[in-house]
């Protein structure tokens, strides 16, 4: 939060989770090595707190409103697919759920196809932010108060079902091991919209196997 009064927000956010009962933590929680005058040492010193703190993590609240454009924070992104891929329950909130085609300032429209800034049309030009985040994430029209209060309302409604004798597996707190085997590599990037996407990610794959 890049603002004058960001740490008091912040300060004042984890205290109201505090008094629901909630165990916090926050990304400047711990120290970091963000005096050294090398940028690639701070980014390793911020990387391996948020790789340890999200080992413990078991539920992410995060803000989606536009950072850079009309998109979350990069970090922000990356952080909740973390937290999914783990199991933890994933949150976010945001006073825009407006379609991507508003929000995108570049964005235009063509013989009724909405197109992205590279001149390639964007399939998921209504929905207020990318698949992957639709997916994974509970999304909240309101702000962080609202969003912790309809996590509190989840949590009671999932006593209840317990109550009920059913079952809720928590995954939460598992680890990923992975066998020894040949690296199954996902090959991500907005290439796959162009329309010779096909043969862009045929080339990449085939190196792997060159190399793998």
């Amino acid at each position: 939060m890049r603002y004058t009064y960001g740490y008091d927000a912040l300060g004042a956010m984890k205290a109201r989770a505090h008094a629901l009962g909630f165990g916090i933590t926050l990304p400047n929680d711990h120290p970091l090595d963000m005096e050294n005058p090398d940028k690639q040492k701070r980014a390793d010193s911020i990387f391996a707190d948020f790789d340890k703190v999200m080992k413990d993590t078991t539920v992410i609240i995060a803000d989606l409103e536009a950072y850079r454009g009309a998109e979350p924070d990069s970090g922000t992104v990356y952080e909740l697919g973390m937290a999914y891929a783990k199991g933890a329950r994933c949150y976010g909130y945001t006073r825009d759920k407006r379609s991507l085609a508003i929000k995108n300032q570049q964005s235009y429209l063509k013989d009724r196809k909405t197109y992205d800034e590279r001149g390639n049309v964007m399939p998921y030009a209504e929905l207020p932010f990318s698949s992957t985040i639709i997916g994974s994430t509970k999304i909240v029209e309101c702000d962080y108060d609202d969003c912790l209060h309809m996590l509190m309302t989840d949590i009671e409604e999932e006593y209840k079902f317990k109550a009920g004798r059913k079952v809720i597996v928590d995954y939460s707190q598992h680890v990923t091991e992975n066998e020894k085997k040949r690296p199954l590599i996902y090959l991500a990037g907005f290439e796959r919209y162009d329309t010779n996407g096909d043969e862009i990610f045929k080339n990449e794959r085939n190196l792997c196997k060159t190399w793998l």
